[in-house]
């Protein structure tokens, strides 16, 4: 089973689109090939509840509810699996959701047999994110939608936000993915930005694999050019049973709403082929 876990101001709809999804749905391309698949919406994201921002919804809890969901996984207790027991679990994670992968193996090492962490690594751009992202309260961005939630929830501010802070160059993208995610967008939270440091440490006792992967042209985790930076990440996973790195060409940080989403697609299906998964 490969469990998907969003960033942040996505949900379920980054790794399931149900704009093209022939081309933008990784779900739906690993359920192509075989895999079984965990998209979920983590807490105050999505369908899921909504506690409070800043003292409950943090990394470490997310971190800890997936643990419980990937032993229920291995067990055969998820609801909707007809009972069935998955003994190799493999974690995909984009961005924040790969802050939380990194959490995890640090965690609990035994528990996730190969991590691919996308949209991510431990150099973080200098740039001013909350000013690039237009980051404001999701309540007052989208009353509709965000109307209930309190001003600790907060979301990105409009679809040239998007653009800037997640996209590479124009042509690089169809407009109409872009408006898709605009549309689609979702929240985090204060108390994410005040623990997102938390779960980045070293994994010294994770022994599975590790795919480190980016968009050549994403400005929030690849500060060096073409994401040379990745290679970097090798030691916070020092005994791992391998660890590759890849570079998506023509994207940007929000991989999966890029023309080339089957890409990278296919580059993680090709890591899990090199590692009998």
């Amino acid at each position: 089973i490969q469990v998907l876990v969003h960033g942040i101001t996505y949900n379920t709809a980054y790794w399931d689109s149900d704009f093209k999804p022939e081309i933008y749905s990784y779900a739906r391309f690993a359920s192509r090939k075989g895999y079984a698949t965990l998209n979920l919406a983590r807490l105050g994201y999505g369908l899921s509840d909504h506690p409070d921002p800043v003292n409950v919804v943090q990394y470490p809890l997310s971190a800890g509810i997936i643990i419980e969901l990937i032993k229920l996984a291995r067990s055969g207790s998820v609801p909707g699996a007809s009972g069935r027991a998955f003994d190799k679990v493999v974690y995909v994670g984009h961005s924040a959701g790969s802050i939380i992968g990194n959490g995890l193996v640090q965690e609990a090492p035994n528990l996730i047999d190969a991590v691919a962490l996308t949209g991510f690594s431990h150099s973080l751009s200098d740039l001013d994110l909350v000013t690039l992202f237009g980051i404001q309260p999701a309540a007052l961005n989208d009353p509709a939608r965000f109307g209930n939630l309190s001003s600790d929830y907060i979301t990105t501010g409009n679809a040239t936000n998007r653009e800037i802070s997640f996209y590479s160059a124009a042509g690089t993208f169809d407009p109409e993915a872009l408006a898709y995610d605009e549309a689609h967008k979702d929240t985090s939270t204060t108390g994410e930005a005040l623990t997102t440091g938390v779960l980045q440490g070293v994994a010294p006792a994770y022994t599975g694999h590790v795919l480190s992967i980016a968009g050549d042209g994403d400005i929030v985790f690849c500060p060096e050019s073409d994401c040379a930076n990745l290679e970097k990440e090798q030691e916070f996973y020092p005994n791992a049973a391998s660890f590759e790195t890849a570079v998506v060409p023509s994207t940007g940080h929000s991989l999966n709403f890029h023309k080339s989403a089957p890409v990278f697609y296919n580059m993680i299906q090709d890591w899990l082929n090199r590692r009998g998964l």
